[in-house]
């Protein structure tokens, strides 16, 4: 694959490479705007420091999601803020952009908590498919968004991030309970990933949007939740 042409205005962008970007960001914008899963166990938090963190959470993800609006208004995208919105104040995963993966309900907080582990991993995973990509706004988003937001998930930070976000809960767990929940999300956060080879991959690929395939980054993830796994002492199910 030759290197993209890298675009820093949104003037510069062909009409092929911004169609494609737009159906990108109607998947992106859907997601990040989602009330999602969580919210309604962020306020039945056992404790004040997790709800502290829930919340400083909520409020660094609604800040991503209002950059990466802007970014979609600047490059002209016809239905950004009529998507966001629609996000915004649904509850339900009927929304024809949205992933398969934020329909499924959550229904205690043990859940909340694995499903933030490994949404956590998945985020800075697929950030990783933008990394070199020719829309330099884009790009730049989904590094800041790794950096600012996930950076503590990485392999250098895990060990801190699974004992004082994690792991402290988990040890107090069922671990049968547990595991079964792990052997539920990690299959969806896995097929979340999409398929490796797919036209719209090979499309992403070609135009430079994306520099890594499906199947790269998902390995990464299941890599990063694999050694998490060892560390907390449970099994690894088939993703």
């Amino acid at each position: 694959m030759n290197a993209p042409t890298l675009n820093i205005f949104a003037k510069s962008v062909n009409d092929e490479t911004k169609a494609a970007l737009f159906d990108l960001f109607r998947v992106h914008l859907t997601s990040e705007f989602s009330a999602g899963q969580l919210e309604h166990y962020i306020w039945r938090s056992p404790t004040p420091e997790s709800l502290l963190d829930f919340t400083h959470e909520r409020a660094k993800r609604a800040d991503r999601a209002n950059e990466l609006l802007e970014t979609a208004e600047e490059l002209g995208m016809p239905d950004a803020v009529a998507i966001a919105d629609a996000a915004r104040f649904s509850e339900t995963g009927e929304l024809p952009h949205r992933l398969k993966l934020f329909t499924y309900p959550v229904e205690s907080y043990l859940e909340c908590t694995v499903y933030r582990w490994l949404y956590n991993h998945a985020v800075v995973a697929q950030s990783m498919q933008l990394y070199g990509g020719c829309y330099v706004p884009y790009e730049s988003w989904a590094f800041r968004h790794t950096v600012e937001v996930n950076l503590e998930t990485v392999p250098i930070q895990r060990k801190h991030t699974v004992r004082k976000v994690i792991q402290e809960l988990f040890i107090e767990s069922d671990k049968a309970e547990l595991q079964s929940l792990l052997e539920t999300w990690l299959p969806r956060f896995s097929e979340a990933f999409g398929k490796a080879g797919s036209a719209n991959e090979k499309r992403y690929l070609d135009l430079g949007i994306k520099t890594y395939g499906n199947d790269v980054v998902r390995e990464v993830f299941l890599q990063w939740v694999l050694e998490d796994v060892f560390e907390l002492g449970m099994t690894m199910p088939a993703a």
